[in-house]
C-alpha cells in the first residue's frame, strides 16, 4: 500500500518442557552391611519419554559427606557404594532433557549401613609339635563374610586359657600377629 510503511515482526517461539515426576522405588533396601552396594530403584513419570536426562540418588547421613550415584532416566536404578556404618537419607533429582523440566523426590527412604559379619582364622608357626620352649607365633586372618566386603579393621585378642595375652590391631589386610616366648623347662 502506498501510504502504509512495509513492517516485519519476528515470532517468538517459547519451548515449555513438560513437567515430570521423579519417585523411589518402593522396593529399596532398608538394610545393607558395610561393603554391600545398594541398588536404589526409581521411576521417572509424566512429560515426554524416554527421558533421557541425569537422574542423581543421593544419600546423606547424619555426619559426613553424601554418597551419589547416577543413571540416565529411563535406566530406573543406579548403585551406591562405599557407604558407611550409619544410617542415610535417600533422595533423588532428574535434571530434565529437550522435553521434560527437571524433577525431583516429594518424599525420601531411609538406608541404614550395619556392620559386616566377620569369620577369624587362626594360625601357628611353627606347628604345635615343636619342642617344649620354642617361641611361636599366632596369626589371627579377620575377613568380610558376603555380602559384605572390605577388610575390617579393629584389634584381635589372643586369649590362653581364657586370659588377654596380647591385644593387637588388625594391619592393612586385615591381619595381626603375636609371638609367644617359649619358656625353658624345669631343671
Amino acid at each position: 500500500d502506498v501510504n502504509n510503511a512495509a513492517t516485519t515482526s519476528a515470532v517468538s517461539n517459547q519451548v515449555v518442557r513438560s513437567s515430570t515426576t521423579l519417585t523411589l522405588a518402593a522396593g529399596n533396601p532398608t538394610v545393607v552391611v558395610i561393603g554391600q552396594p545398594a541398588v536404589i530403584g526409581y521411576v521417572v513419570a509424566g512429560g515426554v519419554a524416554p527421558y533421557s536426562g541425569t537422574v542423581t540418588v543421593t544419600a546423606t547421613p547424619g555426619v559426613g559427606a553424601p554418597v551419589t550415584c547416577t543413571a540416565t532416566g529411563t535406566a530406573g536404578s543406579c548403585t551406591l557404594s562405599g557407604l558407611l556404618r550409619t544410617s542415610y537419607t535417600i533422595s533423588a533429582s532428574y535434571a530434565g532433557d529437550g522435553d521434560d523440566a527437571p524433577g525431583s523426590t516429594a518424599s525420601s527412604q531411609t538406608l541404614v549401613v550395619n556392620r559386616s559379619n566377620t569369620n577369624t582364622a587362626l594360625s601357628i608357626a611353627p606347628p604345635v609339635s615343636s619342642p617344649f620352649g620354642q617361641n611361636f607365633t599366632l596369626t589371627a586372618v579377620v575377613t568380610a563374610v558376603a555380602p559384605g566386603s572390605g577388610v575390617p579393621s579393629g584389634n584381635v585378642v589372643f586369649l590362653r586359657d581364657g586370659e588377654s595375652i596380647a591385644d593387637v590391631v588388625l594391619d592393612g589386610s586385615g591381619s595381626a600377629s603375636y609371638t609367644v616366648v617359649g619358656q625353658a623347662g624345669g631343671s
